[in-house]
């Protein structure tokens, strides 16, 4: 009986809540010159949404899905303002020294990285009313094989502005174009800045060339590792919204204050 217990501690089986995504990289180095002259002196990350910091909700957003380490890609003249506005016992920051695209970003957060798969939450992203990366931890759980990122419909127009993918009945992406110009009239699956991804994708970027406007993309990447390695998109019916832009940012905080004061300010405010 000894010799037969000790056979099954050796084959035990992992219980399957410890199978789930422990790390994740934010990038939040990029200028943010979608948002206008206000980025040379408050990061977009900075900027509050319901009086709390963009940033803030992302790192929330992850702890909240199991994530146990966060790194966060930071210029180096962001830094000092991010670590004061966030508790550094919770993340762990890393300088990117030169904008390279979100690709470079990505790629500086390797060496931190142990897992077979990781995490990129964008924090220009938002679902205001669920927690997105929860959801993929949820599909990962499910299948640990694959990566998974949230894709989200729109039209041919709107597809000029994001990576977009082509996917088979199952949702297994075929194929990713990073901001297509042209396309024909249609709906189209647009990349969600929620991702899992497999550790080989640092190799591609590692060896890549240079994608649109000079930089490492990461939707570029994507495509490469797509012979060797599953990748399906989680649709996404709830509004995204995109906070890197006054628009979006602005939308953001109306939504917020509807739910937070209820119907009623809105109606008054728009009278």
């Amino acid at each position: 009986m000894v010799g037969y217990s000790k056979f099954m501690q050796a084959i035990k089986v992992e219980p399957k809540e410890k199978v789930k995504i422990k790390s994740v990289v934010i990038p939040a180095a990029g200028k943010g010159s979608r948002l206008g002259e206000i980025t040379n002196f408050i990061p977009k990350e900075a900027l509050p949404l319901g009086g709390i910091p963009a940033i803030k909700h992302c790192v929330k957003e992850a702890l909240e899905s199991g994530v146990e380490k966060i790194i966060i890609i930071s210029s180096q003249k962001k830094l000092p303002l991010l670590k004061e506005m966030l508790n550094q016992n919770e993340v762990t920051f890393l300088v990117q020294e030169r904008a390279t695209g979100l690709g470079g970003a990505v790629l500086q957060a390797k060496r931190m990285i142990a897992e077979d798969y990781f995490g990129v939450l964008l924090p220009d992203d938002l679902l205001l009313s669920k927690n997105a990366f929860k959801e993929l931890q949820e599909k990962y759980k499910s299948d640990p094989s694959a990566g998974y990122i949230l894709g989200f419909p729109v039209n041919e127009i709107l597809a000029e502005n994001y990576g977009i993918a082509s996917t088979d009945s199952l949702g297994n992406i075929s194929s990713v174009m990073e901001k297509p110009q042209f396309l024909p009239k249609g709906e189209y699956i647009a990349l969600m800045g929620r991702y899992i991804l497999p550790y080989t994708i640092f190799e591609v970027l590692e060896n890549i060339t240079l994608g649109k406007n000079a930089e490492l993309q990461l939707t570029d990447a994507i495509e490469k590792i797509l012979a060797s390695n599953q990748i399906k998109v989680v649709k996404e019916a709830t509004p995204r919204l995109d906070i890197g832009t006054y628009k979006g940012w602005l939308e953001a905080n109306i939504l917020i204050g509807r739910e937070h004061y209820g119907e009623t300010w809105l109606a008054d405010l728009l009278s």
